[in-house]
């Protein structure tokens, strides 16, 4: 039969109770015990304390309470077993120690998750917590199966001896998994992030601990006694240490991985901090002269950093002067995600196209950054006799005409950039010469010119003008000219418009070929 020590017995090896120390090592060991716990229970009670009165309020800093409750559980079950008087009073304090004990692993995987900005599904947040919650189960129904404990007994020097069932195992095998699952986690992280070794030797050695105990009271090597609950305080103590030294679970830690953009200067405008959002943000901060204070930043608070647009985004400064009673000692910056915010007021809210303001600006870029040999036209179109649709089918209708020629451009081919620019004026951005614009636009009103609608007779047309920049005018001279040109050939449709039959019913059959300008 295999002798298992569940509490002082060391398992998986063969050991007769003649072969456990005498009765005066049992009472030497227990008390060298009892001190070590009772430290660990202070320690532990101090370090929930402080986390309930942190005011900042994490995920990692729950899991660290969870944690640190579960540790002092699990040192409390085990002082009170090395001292109950009965073998019923060992087997409560034996099974209560599990609560405590049972999901110590997944815990400490979830944080080091956490520590590391690894994101899991809650279902296997909750697949990794079953195999502890069966074992709570079994283990407090043990007098009623063999599935944990095939055996339980106590020995003449007070000792629990037990004979394991097949989930016991079953349990310290997934114990051991998760474990060496945190552990691989943190030797990863820490080569690929050697600034912060610190942090990253502390959570290695408060992971090491509760596994190095395991190991040894399932070797048979601890003496007949169960050490996992010291290293369970052992690593209680680390753990309570790096939440004091190093913040409410590193901080740094939640600067690291925040979304905005992060920036501390000193009064020369030296980079004192960053993080990683602001190095993408502006990667120029990454360079060795901005590291090594040889650089100043001072251009940063200039206007033109106000806002910063990137291919993926839109985010806005705001500066913290950081003062103390001898004045201001620096700056802090960041860099809010305006993106969703900066879309909406960019919208038009019934088309869905960009509008007036995003037109100049994305054309102003446009412009600066185009190569020499960069073709860059302007179009701009307006529907004809649009004033009579809203006033003889009504706004409602006119709005299913506006949304209808929205939908149309959005579907060019040419791969523009279509914008409302007011009313039922429409703008469009081309990234090809003038004579494929114009091409491009003819097919478009072509295909407008086309339309039924139930609510009226007749078809609707578009008159649209075109201009190519010419390598130095603004955006809105470039616009104006396209504007001109539109009036232009607006004025020639209406003069062809009224020169038509007056037999001709209203809105029928007006001509949408191109009118060409002299």
């Amino acid at each position: 039969m295999i002798i298992v020590g569940v509490r002082c017995v060391p398992s998986c090896a063969e050991q007769s109770p003649s072969r456990l120390q005498g009765r005066g090592g049992i009472v030497l060991t227990i008390t060298i015990m009892t001190i070590l716990l009772s430290l660990g229970l202070v320690v532990g009670v101090v370090g929930m304390l402080y986390l309930l009165m942190e005011r900042n309020v994490s995920t990692a800093r729950d899991l660290t309470l969870l944690s640190l409750f579960c540790s002092v559980l699990s040192m409390l079950a085990y002082m009170t077993e090395l001292h109950a008087d009965s073998f019923a009073a060992k087997m409560v304090a034996l099974q209560f120690g599990y609560v405590g004990k049972a999901p110590m692993a997944a815990i400490m995987l979830c944080l080091v998750l956490r520590h590391y900005n690894r994101n899991l599904h809650r279902y296997w947040h909750l697949l990794m917590f079953l195999p502890a919650l069966i074992c709570q189960g079994l283990v407090y129904t043990c007098e009623f199966h063999t599935l944990f404990y095939q055996k339980v007994a106590l020995m003449d020097n007070g000792l629990i001896q037990i004979t394991p069932g097949i989930f016991y195992y079953f349990y310290w095998a997934y114990t051991l998994i998760l474990n060496l699952m945190a552990l691989g986690i943190c030797l990863f992280e820490r080569k690929s992030q050697v600034d912060r070794a610190k942090q990253h030797n502390t959570l290695l050695l408060a992971e090491s601990l509760p596994m190095a105990a395991m190991l040894m009271y399932l070797s048979g090597s601890g003496q007949g006694f169960d050490w996992i609950p010291l290293g369970i305080m052992l690593s209680t103590l680390i753990w309570t240490f790096s939440v004091i030294r190093f913040g409410l679970l590193d901080q740094d830690t939640l600067l690291q991985s925040m979304t905005t953009a992060l920036l501390v200067l000193d009064n020369e405008h030296h980079l004192l901090y960053t993080n990683p959002a602001a190095v993408r943000l502006i990667p120029s901060l990454a360079s060795s002269a901005v590291r090594q204070h040889k650089a100043s930043l001072e251009s940063l608070l200039s206007d033109d950093f106000s806002t910063i647009v990137t291919a993926t985004g839109c985010y806005q400064r705001n500066i913290t002067e950081l003062k103390s009673r001898g004045g201001v000692r620096g700056v802090l910056m960041t860099f809010d995600d305006i993106t969703a915010i900066t879309e909406q007021l960019n919208r038009d809210s019934m088309t869905g196209l960009y509008n007036h303001a995003a037109f100049y600006s994305m054309l102003t870029d446009l412009l600066a950054s185009a190569a020499p040999d960069q073709s860059i036209t302007v179009s701009v179109a307006d529907i004809d006799n649009f004033k009579k649709v809203n006033d003889n089918y009504g706004h409602a209708n006119g709005d299913i005409v506006l949304i209808s020629l929205a939908q149309l451009l959005m579907r060019n081919h040419s791969n523009a950039r279509v914008f409302r620019y007011g009313g039922e004026e429409f703008a469009l951005i081309f990234p090809c010469a003038l004579e494929k614009t114009e091409a491009a636009m003819q097919e478009l009103l072509d295909s407008f010119s086309q339309m039924h609608y139930p609510f009226m007779e007749g078809t609707i047309t578009f008159s649209y003008g075109s201009a190519q920049f010419n390598g130095t005018e603004t955006a809105a001279a470039l616009f104006e000219r396209a504007d001109a040109l539109l009036y232009k050939r607006k004025r020639a449709f209406h003069a062809q418009e009224t020169a038509q039959p007056q037999s001709k019913p209203e809105g029928k059959d007006l001509s949408h070929a191109r009118i060409e300008l002299s």
